[in-house]
């Protein structure tokens, strides 16, 4: 298992403690899918490549 997880990196988001880009870099981290971003965030991911 991945740490943080996703429930962890919702928990915080939902708190204002995590931004669109640190969020973003769990997925490059593979804590968490792009679908999971989509669903913490409100908006799909755009890789940065």
């Amino acid at each position: 298992m991945k740490f943080p997880s996703f429930n962890n990196i919702k928990y915080f988001y939902d708190r204002n403690y995590y931004t669109n880009d640190q969020i973003k870099r769990f997925v490059e981290l593979e804590c968490i899918n792009e679908e999971e971003f989509k669903e913490i965030t409100g908006v799909e991911y755009e890789s940065q490549v």
